[in-house]
């Protein structure tokens, strides 16, 4: 029996595939990682040009964070969240060999993508001292659907932007630019 995708589903492989298109049409081989074990290290893609190769992982939220860049630093924080990876570090800490973090947000009305941007999470990790200073308090999320708690932490676009952390892959006409 085949599962129905979600609207969320559906979206987030939109997505995926807007991201592999425009860097494929760009000439680089993106591959998938497929078994979780990777995916956690080192995130949803290797892609690789010439002699260079980088991975990234892919976030796809339904809205617009218009103060900043949403940082996980916990994830399931509740025990029997999930099975797999109970009281687990987010994905900042997890993403070892996570070069690139690539976050786009999407229209939940009607689906359109708004924003893409790409955050270099070697970078971050490396000056996060200095700007989690910009950041605000944490902030907790509950799931009521079974996947625990998780704390975020909210970076200013305008600060990743000066500390040379962000580019910008696409924005739509709609979207006002955020710093």
């Amino acid at each position: 029996m085949q599962s129905v995708k979600t609207q969320r589903e559906i979206v987030q492989d939109g997505f995926n595939s807007f991201v592999v298109d425009r860097l494929t049409e760009k000439g680089y081989l993106v591959t998938p990682y497929n078994d979780k074990e990777t995916q956690v290290r080192k995130g949803d893609y290797r892609c690789v040009l010439e002699n260079r190769h980088w991975n990234f992982d892919n976030k796809c939220f339904h809205k617009v964070w218009s103060d900043g860049l949403c940082v996980e630093l916990i994830q399931d924080s509740t025990p029997l969240a999930h099975t797999m990876q109970p009281n687990s570090l987010g994905w900042f800490y997890n993403l070892v060999e996570c070069h690139y973090l690539v976050v786009g947000y999407h229209d939940q009305t009607d689906g359109t993508f708004l924003l893409c941007v790409r955050v270099d999470l070697k970078k971050l990790r490396n000056k996060w001292d200095v700007v989690v200073g910009f950041a605000g308090s944490p902030r907790f999320a509950f799931s009521p659907k079974g996947f625990g708690s998780t704390v975020n932490i909210v970076i200013p676009w305008k600060t990743l932007d000066e500390f040379k952390l962000l580019s910008l892959m696409f924005k739509h006409e709609r979207q006002d630019a955020l710093w």
